[in-house]
């Protein structure tokens, strides 16, 4: 298979890898074929969006005709591709092959694109398109019983307002401090939900609490004393129905921050 000029990806449908690949498809990637074969097909889509719906498709029709993508490259860079897929079986095993064309990006079809996905005041995404890839995320995640996590993070400065200048920095600050996988939103004027895929309850404490030390850090050295984050956290766990359950738990532990002082990570599986 690695001889054929087309760019083709032959994908595990159990854990979503890169079973087999052609060498036009791993330079799509910037990548030779060993060092394609092995990863996550999550990683090569460039938002989190775009790999959803991809698989909302999928399961839906077995099959996805000419579909627009962002993909991204080793390198960082990203580039739009045609994506057309297939289940199909490879040796007894239950596969995706790709089949990818690369397009010319659209300048002004990505920026209506963007405008509709995402917060005008932090650049975050919407709480529209979190609902939407996040439905997706933790129905991918409960058929293949795989962990996830929701935090839903309040934004407080001792109880005074907080200009959208100081909002902005914030959101910064927690995007930086999640991966490229995850999904950052900001869901009302001072809110923030995070859904991190691939993530179990431990390593979730770890990110929102890198993010709560952030701004807190960021509030003393700017002079912004008491400038804080409240966290809810919660696990999917086996008996959840879908992402109602999950944000609804977050939400509870976010209460439960709150009672607390602020300031602090709670958590509720």
């Amino acid at each position: 298979m690695a001889v054929s000029p087309s760019a083709l990806i032959v994908e595990s449908r159990a854990d979503g890898r890169v079973l087999l690949t052609t060498r036009s498809a791993a330079q799509l990637f910037g990548r030779l074929e060993s060092q394609l074969v092995g990863r996550d097909t999550a990683e090569l889509f460039a938002n989190s969006k775009d790999r959803a719906e991809f698989v909302s498709k999928l399961e839906a029709e077995q099959q996805v005709d000419s579909y627009q993508v962002e993909l991204k490259a080793a390198s960082g860079s990203t580039f739009n591709a045609l994506l057309t897929a297939k289940v199909g079986d490879h040796g007894g095993e239950e596969v995706v092959v790709w089949s990818l064309s690369q397009m010319e990006k659209g300048g002004a079809e990505s920026a209506k694109h963007q405008a509709a996905i995402r917060d005008s005041l932090t650049g975050l995404y919407n709480k529209v398109y979190f609902s939407r890839v996040a439905h997706h995320e933790v129905e991918r995640a409960r058929r293949y019983e795989r962990t996830l996590c929701v935090a839903v993070m309040e934004l407080d400065w001792c109880g005074r307002m907080v200009p959208d200048e100081i909002v902005q920095v914030v959101a910064d600050i927690c995007a930086e401090c999640v991966r490229e996988v995850d999904v950052l939103a900001r869901s009302a004027k001072l809110k923030f939900v995070a859904l991190l895929p691939e993530t179990p309850r431990s390593g979730g404490e770890k990110v929102v609490d890198r993010m709560r030390r952030a701004v807190e850090e960021s509030g003393t050295s700017s002079g912004l004393d008491g400038l804080n984050l409240s966290i809810g956290l919660s696990e999917l766990l086996p008996e959840d129905d879908g992402l109602v359950d999950v944000i609804q738990r977050a939400e509870g532990a976010l209460d439960h921050a709150r009672d607390a002082g602020r300031n602090c990570v709670r958590v509720i599986s």
